[in-house]
């Protein structure tokens, strides 16, 4: 009985997969053919831009590797896009079975991802399992509290993979009685209750559209439990990415607000008691105010806060960077930055009112500005362009610390424990989750990080 043989592994540019690729190559490829004949064989399964790193190279296998793993098997590089593909996964809403499951897949590709390139510490953190969390629906957090409270387990990677594996397989079994009377409820919702020609249409239109664009349930736009939980400005974002009609949130060929047979004034109340007249529907109503929760909490204790010196490029010049002291607060959801530093460097900015909301509920309007901070390491090497709010003052100016036992403690060289005194510049919030993970070490009560700043 003849078998067909296996397909040679391919890559086309994805670090996530050259770790992987390069093991199969290795395993189905080197052990059985001569290095001319392993570097041909290379060439012909790589991709368009893979190839262009190879151009050149007929006998030197180890020199075209080197090459690969220079573009491709940076162990930091990979950790970063897998934190940015948590981060970009979109929080779950209630229902979404199917979302869940995504997220299970997504979580253990990951974790398999960073194992494999020998970092699984850069997941299995707080920070990261935090990020995971916030992802999961009030419903399924609360069945994790439960779980790991009742079993006397720490919120470890390993405890959450376990968990949500049988939770995913608990949720496909229970799938298969769905799919069984799904046609029965779409029979039932066809009846209908003979309303008005009006609303026929309409349930016409919406069916024939592909019901919820949202979340592609069966109900209309307004209606959908995620686009009510969005704020106002994510709602206009996804009306606009839709091409929808601002007035009824309906899509059609050639319809818009400005033809809408529906359009009427907003009627939505503004802060200062007005009425809105703006022919959009009310739930995009907004008055470019955004809310901000601030709290805080103080202890007595002194505590050794996670600061770090980097470097922001000021626009003036092409090679002109200036020290900026930088906070790490997991805790905060935006991040911030000390408005008198921002405008002595005259970095990029756009106006914004923002609510602050103090401990006690009280509110207070504030206007200010969101800025662009192009930062970098000490050494210049560019990291990313994060956008932070502008305060007059961040926290009390941080006092002198001698580091050089701590260093020691950690086996670090005294010089890569960068941090000075003085007023905070930046807070960097869990909005930017990839600063708050890295290899991580702990002894004791302490932890060292080392972050992408160092």
């Amino acid at each position: 009985m003849k078998h067909e043989k296996p397909k040679l592994p391919t890559f086309n540019g994805d670090v996530r997969k050259y770790f992987i690729f390069k093991a199969d190559f290795q395993h189905a490829v080197e052990s059985y053919y001569s290095e001319r004949d392993a570097i041909a064989i290379l060439r012909s399964c790589l991709g368009p831009e893979p190839s262009k790193l190879v151009d050149g190279i007929s006998t030197d296998l180890k020199a075209a590797w080197n090459y690969l793993d220079q573009n491709y098997g940076d162990p930091r590089v990979i950790s970063d896009l897998v934190t940015a593909d948590l981060e970009r996964f979109k929080a779950i809403q209630p229902g979404e079975d199917h979302r869940f499951c995504e997220l299970v897949n997504l979580v253990r590709r990951s974790y398999n991802i960073l194992k494999e390139v020998k970092r699984p510490q850069d997941i299995d953190n707080t920070h990261v399992i935090s990020l995971i969390e916030r992802k999961m629906p009030k419903d399924d957090l609360r069945v994790w509290a439960r779980h790991i409270y009742v079993q006397k387990l720490e919120p470890s990677m390993t405890n959450l993979l376990r968990w949500i594996d049988k939770e995913m397989t608990a949720r496909l079994r229970s799938g298969a009685a769905v799919r069984k009377t799904g046609n029965l409820r779409t029979s039932v919702n066809a009846l209908g209750t003979g309303g008005n020609d009006h609303d026929s249409q309409d349930a016409n239109r919406n069916k024939s559209s592909g019901h919820c664009y949202v979340c592609k349930a069966n109900h209309y736009v307004d209606q959908c439990p995620r686009f009510q939980t969005m704020t106002p400005n994510e709602r206009w974002e996804v009306v606009k990415e839709q091409k929808a009609c601002f007035s009824c949130l309906k899509k059609g060929k050639g319809h818009t607000t400005a033809n809408c047979l529906r359009k009427k004034e907003c009627s939505e109340k503004n802060r200062d008691g007005t009425v809105c007249k703006r022919p959009h529907h009310k739930l995009l109503h907004t008055e470019n105010s955004s809310p901000v929760q601030v709290s805080s909490l103080q202890d007595k204790g002194k505590a050794l806060l996670p600061v770090i010196i980097g470097s922001v490029k000021m626009p003036s010049s092409v090679d002109a960077f200036t020290e900026a002291s930088v906070f790490y607060d997991s805790g905060a959801q935006i991040s911030m930055v000390r408005s008198s530093f921002a405008e002595s460097l005259c970095l990029e900015s756009k106006p914004v009112k923002i609510i602050i909301t103090k401990v006690g509920g009280v509110e207070e309007e504030l206007a200010t500005k969101v800025y662009k901070i192009p930062i970098c390491t000490v050494h210049g090497k560019p990291v990313q362009t994060i956008q932070a709010v502008g305060i007059p003052q961040i926290s009390n100016e941080v006092e002198e610390v001698d580091t050089t036992v701590l260093a020691s403690m950690f086996g670090l060289v005294a010089s890569e424990d960068r941090r000075k005194a003085g007023p905070i510049d930046l807070l960097i919030g869990i909005n930017y989750s990839r600063f708050h993970v890295g290899e991580t070490k702990v002894k004791a009560s302490l932890v060292a990080r080392r972050s992408p700043l160092g």
